[in-house]
């Protein structure tokens, strides 16, 4: 099991980059190009491996040393 954090300041684009590794597109109004993962289509992955990626996005309190 791994978990990935990725950290960075609001606005920044790490909540849409983990949406995109974990197949959560339907709310994008437009994904323009192709999206694979190494060899699987979205499709295969939403199939197959659902409950393996997951992002839970939070939004923790503004501290000034982060």
């Amino acid at each position: 099991m791994y978990i990935v954090v990725v950290l960075g300041s609001p606005g920044s684009g790490c909540t849409t980059f983990l949406k995109m590794l974990a197949n959560q597109r339907e709310t994008y109004h437009d994904v323009q190009g192709q999206v694979h993962y190494d060899s699987l289509t979205p499709g295969q992955m939403k199939e197959h491996y659902r409950g393996d990626l997951q992002v839970c996005s939070l939004i923790p309190p503004p501290f000034s040393y982060l």
